[in-house]
């Protein structure tokens, strides 16, 4: 049983090194964020003339095999509203001029809405028209960082970071929730490329040649954490399990993953033909497609969000009941605290809807409280209690840290 502390130190990545960063400065206001105009003499940058001028390294190898893949940032609630596009300046400018501001907003506005809440679909939504129309606005800062492949830089893409407690509120006033990340399952991935009549399975050593074809950089992009097989046996294809459902089951068990996803990739002469299976663990299918395209980048893109959408689904229902969260008390040490715990938070109903104790272990007590309103309310009403101490909370995994003092009853 970890708590808040242990899963973020379990999550904590390094960033590379920015190459520059620029201010967007995009002035948000608190209660109508979306209609401030943008001050343009603000945007600034620090670009070092020694690094706009300097070419690119390129990595030197004896080999005609394509480059490692680059490395991946693992997106967590760190960085979750941090965006990173193409760097389409295609020049040594100082910084972005406010067009191009304007365009690359839209589109990293584009992608964390449906990293956020996992469904593309709210993209076409008049609930989301304000922030889409409105995106340069939300927009704080940009900067240029490295892409690196084996410890060698070969170019370099933008990270735009969004203003995060502004959209969280306008998502909450539009009633569009967010997917918790402790929500969110892996994914065991297994892919099977045929072309010219041959048969290759995706797995790990497959997959540092082919960056193409790779899919787990769609994944991380969206929050979703993947792996995929060392080996290529055993190999799950995406057909009805009917048959080999004792296969799929064993391998899930082994891989201690809930969620498989298996895809085969098949190049025609002008086309690509992308068939796939979502299977649970027990072996039942949760979703399948089949689609052909001549774009095999707009096929994968396709089958992601409809998987994303898919995986949404099934928390569904935990997302639209009253917001569930896990209190931590890390310093109760007897039955008599976390009787006393539990009692000052039911004489708070109906701020609370829902109290159960979840698990007791060594000076740890956890509690599962269902509420009413918005995060930030809950904590302002938990703070405001005088037994009760926050030391760190995080709304994306749902789980808050508290000290509790208990107090001696008055005889």
């Amino acid at each position: 049983m970890r708590t808040f502390k242990q899963l973020l130190l379990s999550t904590i990545f390094i960033l590379p090194s920015v190459i520059s960063a620029h201010s967007a400065h995009a002035e948000v206001g608190s209660q109508t964020p979306h209609s401030t105009v943008p001050n343009t003499s603000l945007i600034t940058s620090n670009r070092s003339a020694n690094v706009a001028s300097s070419a690119l390294q390129t990595p030197i190898s004896e080999s005609n095999l394509p480059a490692p893949p680059p490395e991946v940032t693992p997106i967590t609630e760190i960085n979750l509203y941090q965006v990173e596009l193409a760097d389409i300046s295609n020049s040594n400018s100082v910084a972005l001029n406010e067009t191009q501001l304007v365009q690359l907003s839209e589109a990293g506005m584009k992608k964390l809405l449906v990293r956020l809440t996992g469904k593309s679909v709210l993209l076409d939504s008049p609930r989301t028209e304000f922030l889409l129309s409105n995106a340069r606005n939300w927009l704080r800062t940009y900067s240029y960082v490295p892409i690196v492949q084996e410890g060698v830089q070969v170019g370099q893409k933008l990270r735009l970071k969004f203003d995060e407690v502004a959209i969280k509120a306008a998502l909450a006033q539009a009633q569009i929730k967010i997917w918790p990340l402790n929500l969110r399952p892996e994914l065991l991935l297994m892919g099977t490329l045929v072309e010219n009549s041959s048969v290759t399975k995706l797995d790990q050593e497959t997959l540092q040649y082919r960056i193409d074809i790779n899919l787990r950089y769609l994944f991380a992009d969206m929050a979703l954490r993947v792996q995929t097989p060392q080996s290529s046996t055993p190999w799950i294809y995406p057909m009805n399990p009917a048959n080999n459902i004792g296969a799929l089951q064993d391998l899930l068990v082994q891989s201690d993953l809930d969620k498989l996803l298996s895809y085969k990739l098949v190049k025609r002469d002008d086309s690509y033909e992308l068939s796939w299976y979502l299977f649970s663990e027990n072996g039942s299918v949760l979703a399948k497609g089949k689609a052909e395209n001549a774009s095999r980048s707009q096929l994968m893109d396709d089958m992601v969000a409809l998987v994303m959408a898919r995986l949404v689904e099934l928390n569904r229902e935990v997302l639209e009941i009253n917001d569930q969260v896990i209190i931590n008390l890390t310093n109760v040490s007897d039955l008599k605290s976390i009787q006393q715990a539990m009692a000052v938070l039911q004489g708070n109903m109906p701020t609370l809807t829902e109290l159960n104790l979840v698990a007791v272990q060594d000076r740890l007590a956890q509690l599962q409280i269902a509420f009413r309103g918005d995060y930030a309310s809950l904590m302002q009403w938990l703070s405001a209690m005088p037994q009760f101490s926050v030391v760190r909370s995080s709304e994306m995994l749902r789980q808050i840290d508290a000290n509790f003092t208990y107090v001696e009853p008055v005889e």
